[in-house]
């Protein structure tokens, strides 16, 4: 058997950083922080103190409910007047998170807090008011501003709320 080539002996072999002095110190490790996600809660409401993000993208009363509910908030209640002037401002065109779905004119939040602001536009609820017309079980803003409607099912942008 012929060896190609041979090793040199197993030892330490000097290296330019062991023959010269240096004066920069080894680097060290040090462990690096990764930025973690943060939710985006939007706006806060400086009354209540309670966020609000509005979510432009059109949706059912059901899948914006459950768009909130993934998030840890819920589709928006409002609770006065200050709080209905804040939500209006953010979008005159959304979902408030009441329905009547259960009981026909026994309107409840989504959150199951009391029901007791109710700032109904002229003839409102009306459940449609006409023959053959669908079922009216969802809330939004009224086109009369600062009122309430309730409306059947259909697509609208959504805001999401959060208590802090």
């Amino acid at each position: 058997m012929q060896v190609m080539e041979s090793l040199a002996p197993i030892g330490t072999t000097p290296t330019l950083a062991s023959v010269l002095p240096s004066e920069t110190p080894a680097p060290t490790l040090t462990p690096t922080l990764f930025p973690t996600a943060t939710l985006d809660r939007g706006i806060q409401n400086p009354q209540n103190k309670h966020w609000y993000l509005l979510i432009r993208q059109e949706r059912s009363f059901r899948t914006a409910q459950e768009y909130c509910r993934g998030m840890g908030a819920y589709l928006v209640t409002i609770a006065d007047e200050a709080e209905n002037r804040f939500v209006y401002e953010l979008s005159p065109v959304t979902w408030l998170g009441a329905t009547d779905e259960s009981a026909e004119g026994q309107w409840v939040w989504v959150t199951g807090e009391p029901f007791n602001y109710t700032p109904w536009a002229e003839g409102e609820p009306n459940n449609c008011g006409l023959p053959d017309c669908a079922s009216e079980s969802y809330l939004t803003f009224h086109e009369t501003p600062l009122k309430w409607s309730d409306v059947a099912a259909q697509e609208l942008p959504f805001i999401c709320e959060w208590d802090e």
